[in-house]
């Protein structure tokens, strides 16, 4: 074991989770949960899962999953093996395996292995596997496999497989 956790109010399960946070109001359970965690109100479940977290009132379950969660990414929910890691986005749902993995977009729902994975837009719906991938427009709704995929516009609405890849003009449906 190596520097203790400061903080209290918490259940802290596993080698190494919560070593070096300063937490208070949390759970981490698996082996380095919550490593080096700085914000309160953190549920971290899996194998370094909320490691290095800096948001406030998330919850990350999964190998990974939320973990290297900057102070801008409060209130994210982060289910999945590295969902939401290096998420910066606040308010976030990214669900499914490398869900929302660096996103930068806040009020994101990403559902689907690797939907909205380093998406920058905000206000944005993605559902699907790869829906939203590397998007950067806003208020954007893509329901699809590879939906919005390298989108570059706002106000896009996709539904389809692939539908809106590419897409570069503004107000599409």
């Amino acid at each position: 074991w190596g520097t203790e956790p400061t903080g209290g109010y918490g259940v802290i399960l596993g080698y190494g989770a919560g070593e070096a946070s300063t937490v208070d109001y949390t759970v981490m359970v698996g082996y380095r949960a919550g490593y080096l965690s700085t914000e309160n109100y953190l549920v971290a479940i899996g194998h370094s899962a909320g490691a290095a977290n800096a948001g406030l009132h998330v919850t990350a379950i999964g190998t990974s999953a939320g973990s290297g969660n900057t102070s801008t990414g409060d209130y994210l929910v982060a289910l999945g093996s590295s969902a939401g890691r290096d998420n910066t986005g606040r308010d976030s749902v990214l669900i499914g395996s490398s869900a929302g993995y660096g996103n930068t977009g806040i009020e994101t729902v990403a559902v689907g292995d690797s939907a909205g994975k380093g998406n920058i837009g905000n206000y944005s719906v993605l559902l699907g596997k790869n829906a939203g991938y590397l998007q950067s427009g806003a208020y954007v709704t893509a329901i699809g496999n590879a939906a919005g995929r390298d989108n570059t516009a706002d106000y896009l609405i996709a539904v389809g497989g692939s539908a809106g890849n590419d897409n570069t003009g503004d107000y599409v449906m």
